[in-house]
């Protein structure tokens, strides 16, 4: 599922129209542990995105809101969990889309990386 992910975001990436419009993007430097408060906020965000082919964004968010692809991005325990303080969604920089589905990108392939 994780790699069918990735190869829906690279395919939703060419339909992107770039706007003025910013977005708040998690970094690739996030806390292992905060991995999937990040992808609650890039999924959050991804319906705001203007593209030419919302069938295929429908599609996407959808994939990034099964259990296999949230449990995909975190490896940490309850108890390690508990111990970190992870970011808001709004306390993240306001980034244009196409960093912010960079961002989307890397956070699903170190997933994809851990998994093989």
């Amino acid at each position: 599922m994780l790699h069918a992910t990735i190869k829906l975001l690279t395919q939703f990436n060419l339909t992107v129209k770039q706007t003025n419009t910013r977005f708040s993007t998690p970094t690739n430097g996030i806390e292992d542990c905060c991995s999937q408060s990040a992808l609650k906020c890039f999924q959050s965000q991804l319906n705001t995105i203007t593209s030419n082919n919302k069938e295929l964004q429908h599609k996407l968010q959808k994939n990034l809101l099964k259990s296999s692809i949230v449990k995909g991005v975190d490896r940490c325990t309850v108890e390690e969990k508990a111990r970190v303080q992870c970011a808001s969604c709004n306390s993240y920089n306001k980034t244009d889309s196409q960093v912010f589905l960079k961002n989307l990108l890397l956070l699903l392939q170190k997933a994809y990386s851990r998994l093989n």
